[in-house]
């Protein structure tokens, strides 16, 4: 929703490690219970790789 608007990628230059960064912060600023974000913030990057954007 954040990435891809009207048939294009918001930010066509990101890259990956920019991408999970991104991500990151968010969880961060996000009240769910520590354990879970942290959870989250690892399994992040596997999440990302699968989608079409990040396969290479």
């Amino acid at each position: 929703m954040y990435c891809y608007m009207q048939g294009r990628f918001v930010q066509p230059e990101l890259t990956f490690a920019e991408m999970v960064e991104i991500g990151r912060k968010g969880l961060d600023n996000n009240s769910m219970p520590k354990m879970q974000k942290w959870l989250f913030k690892k399994l992040y990057p596997m999440q990302l790789k699968g989608l079409k954007r990040w396969k290479n």
